[in-house]
């Protein structure tokens, strides 16, 4: 008995980027949305361009909503400086501070505080 024929998802149709879906906007922030996605699909972008276009247009608003200290986003990391993330929060901090890039706030406050806000 022949065996149907398991059609592989196309990836959605991201439409217009001036405005990102949860998804894709996941995706730019930390990646996680790459878990979730279905079977066949790796990405919530049409392509690597698409993704780097989305953070183009959303990267300074992303990053200024961000709220976890001592943290960026995963599209700041890939797009703005070029980098993988580092794999442990304490690797982000320690990088940030190579580079300079934390704010008053996170270089003042001990790292356990920051746990209790």
């Amino acid at each position: 008995m022949p065996r149907p024929r398991r059609r592989t998802p196309r990836p959605r149709d991201t439409g217009d980027l001036r405005v990102l879906t949860k998804d894709q906007k996941s995706e730019l922030c930390e990646g996680f949305s790459m878990i979730m996605l279905p079977r066949g699909q790796d990405s919530y972008f049409k392509s690597e361009d698409e993704r780097r276009l989305a953070w183009e247009i959303h990267g300074e608003e992303i990053v200024a909503s961000w709220s976890a200290p001592r943290q960026r986003p995963r599209g700041w990391w890939l797009y703005e400086l070029g980098e993988p993330v580092p794999y442990c929060l304490s690797d982000q901090h320690e990088r940030l501070a190579e580079l300079g890039e934390l704010a008053e706030a996170e270089k003042l406050k001990p790292l356990d505080d920051w746990d209790e806000d």
